[in-house]
């Protein structure tokens, strides 16, 4: 993800959808988390009907990921 060049900016949400069947079960699909590096930022969730939301509260600040403008 990338800030634009004119402000910071704040990330609440973030939304992974699996796409593709044959490669693996749901079930086979668990303690998902967002890192940065070897960092983790959010706690751990399970993959629920193909998909899986962090929302403000799941990140470890909760506030969300902070993205200075003109940075990744």
């Amino acid at each position: 993800m990338t800030a634009g060049t004119a402000e910071d900016i704040r990330i609440t949400s973030v939304k992974l959808t699996r796409t593709s069947s044959g490669t693996g079960a749901m079930a086979d699909i668990s303690s998902i988390a967002l890192y940065d590096g070897t960092t983790r930022l959010t706690a751990y969730k399970s993959l629920a009907s193909e998909t899986v939301t962090f929302s403000a509260s799941d990140f470890l600040n909760s506030l969300g990921i902070d993205v200075s403008k003109g940075q990744q």
